[in-house]
């Protein structure tokens, strides 16, 4: 049986990512925050709907994140009700956001604590890549993890590069966006 993926941060990358989860039969909740579009769009395709960030993490095995930033990361986990609060043991935390490394190790040392696991997964390219499943994703996390999810992330990846521990993923993103 495949993992329950939940799904916050339905935005232009987001979405892509989601939609290709989703065609890759895996059972997926998402929660919206603004924008109900991007969310419609995958009920029609099968998804379901989380009305708050306990509600999806209840709903999932593994919870991907793709937000603005560390700001909405960091309130997500460790907000009122947030992921840290409803964690489980076996929860996997995926975030494809551009953030923040050292925010990233401190969620993977307190996910762990509560015996969940952390993965830092950021992107590169554009939404249209997202939307084709050909993303590049630069990835942070203990090594069984990651050999746990990369079925997930070939689902919208076209490249996969392992960097080692949580918070290695943003370091490589933040390295890549400074040379861009």
């Amino acid at each position: 049986m495949k993992e329950r993926i939940g799904f916050a941060g339905l935005g232009m990358m987001g979405h892509g990512i989601a939609s290709n989860i989703l065609k890759n039969k895996y059972p997926l909740t998402g929660l919206v925050h603004r924008n109900r579009a991007p969310l419609e769009d995958l009920l029609k395709q099968g998804a379901s709907e989380a009305f708050s960030i306990s509600d999806l993490v209840e709903a999932s095995d593994i919870v991907f994140f793709c937000v603005t930033g560390a700001q909405e990361v960091e309130t997500l986990v460790y907000g009122e009700n947030g992921v840290l609060e409803n964690s489980k043991p076996g929860l996997i935390l995926v975030d494809c956001s551009t953030s923040n490394p050292a925010l990233s190790i401190r969620i993977a040392r307190d996910l762990s604590a509560q015996q969940a696991s952390f993965v830092d997964a950021p992107v590169t390219r554009a939404p249209k890549d997202a939307e084709a499943g050909r993303l590049n994703s630069l990835v942070g996390a203990e090594k069984e993890i990651f050999e746990k999810i990369r079925p997930l992330l070939e689902c919208y990846s076209e490249n996969i590069a392992y960097f080692g521990l949580p918070g290695s993923g943003h370091s490589a993103k933040l390295i890549n966006n400074f040379i861009s």
